[in-house]
């Protein structure tokens, strides 16, 4: 089965759960911890090409298992790699992308995602503050994270800023970051890390949303 095959599998079973769910509200909370957002995907910044590659503004980029993401900055981002080009918080050998220095990164996914997180970490020197908001489909706030740290030239210093959700809703996701010593806002954040929903097999897809479609029927007539 190929990634785009296994990626319309999840959709569909991505819908009906989302049928069934409908009249739950989700319940999106803050982690600190990449291994809390128990990924099965990712975000390789590595990918767009060597350190200082301009990777534009407004560009597409596939995670590992093939999930697209539409990225926006305000300012020509760039590719960087701890410690080549970026003398930052991140592990070393780790790739990011760099703002420019615009305050915003925006990743808009092609299917909503259960949770999302990344180190961030400010391009001066000195403390900051940083916000990760989560949308739904529809652009309406589903919830927001917020951390502190202090950029100094030392690896493994980045805090880790993440969202999870008790669904699989979050179809939108914006960093922000403010050096609280400098109007410079740009920053980096390194590899992304989401929890997507895993692709169940052909026939079981099928199921799985008449499955969700009949019990939210059931519920109806209730």
């Amino acid at each position: 089965m190929t990634a785009r095959e296994r990626l319309a599998i999840a959709a569909i079973a991505c819908a009906a759960i989302a049928v069934a769910g409908a009249e739950a509200p989700a319940d999106v909370m803050q982690v600190n911890d990449r291994e809390e957002i128990a990924a099965n995907d990712s975000y390789d910044w590595s990918v767009l090409g060597v350190p200082d590659t301009v990777a534009g503004t407004n560009f597409d980029i596939d995670s590992v298992n093939g999930l697209t993401a539409n990225v926006m900055t305000p300012l020509n981002s760039l590719v960087v790699q701890q410690p080549t080009n970026w003398a930052g918080g991140f592990a070393d050998d780790d790739f990011g992308l760099f703002t420019g220095g615009g305050d915003t990164l925006t990743l808009d996914f092609a299917m909503p995602v259960q949770a999302v997180g990344a180190h961030i970490f400010t391009d001066l020197a000195g403390p900051f503050t940083a916000t990760l908001t989560a949308f739904d489909a529809d652009g309406e706030e589903l919830g927001m994270a917020d951390v502190t740290g202090t950029a100094v030239a030392r690896p493994n210093e980045a805090p880790f800023l993440g969202l999870t959700s008790d669904a699989f809703d979050i179809s939108e996701v914006v960093f922000e970051a403010d050096n609280i010593s400098s109007n410079d806002d740009g920053f980096a954040i390194n590899e992304v890390s989401v929890n997507v929903i895993p692709a169940p097999a052909t026939g079981t897809a099928a199921l799985v949303m008449l499955g969700a479609i009949a019990a939210q029927r059931r519920r109806t007539r209730a």
